[in-house]
């Protein structure tokens, strides 16, 4: 009379209980968890052929990121302020600047400014060579190159003659 059926197999034991900690190393959650995390990243584009450099996305600066992304973010917090408050034209002190980051150094248009300084605050023309007066010029500007005062009265009268001032 009773047929015995055979029981069904009995389910596998439950792995063991896997140890929480906030410490994954397995390389995939790593990579995932690392990668591009960085604020830079909305900042910066990676370069695909040059090895760990990445381009300004606002000023097509390329720079380097081989130690870490530090010098990244200290551009891209600059970039960020001075391409929120400024355009690219004529900037303070006698640069024009095609990026506010980097000005370019323009001779006559310090030159000129030199000249409306010394004209507005009548400054004896004699101080253009005083040796305190080139020294602030050089630490405000290496690459300017100081005028005469014979320059510095002609350029005067220009200025006069083409009411520039």
């Amino acid at each position: 009379m009773g047929e015995r059926f055979p029981s069904p197999p009995s389910p596998p034991p439950p792995p063991p209980a896997a140890v929480s900690n906030s410490f994954n190393l397995s390389p995939q959650s790593h990579c995932q968890r690392c990668k591009n995390q960085s604020e830079v990243w909305d900042h910066f584009t990676k370069e695909p052929r040059k090895h760990k450099k990445a381009r300004c996305n606002h000023y097509t600066i390329l720079m380097n990121f081989e130690g870490g992304t530090s010098s990244l973010l200290s551009h891209s917090k600059k970039c960020r302020k001075s391409h929120n408050s400024s355009s690219s034209s004529l900037g303070q002190g006698g640069h024009v600047s095609a990026s506010p980051s980097l000005p370019i150094f323009d001779q006559e248009i310090c030159q000129t400014e030199l000249v409306k300084l010394f004209v507005s605050l009548a400054i004896p023309f004699r101080w253009v060579k005083h040796e305190a007066f080139t020294r602030f010029l050089y630490v405000l500007q290496p690459k300017f190159r100081t005028i005469s005062r014979s320059t510095l009265a002609r350029d005067v009268l220009v200025l006069c003659v083409t009411s520039q001032f």
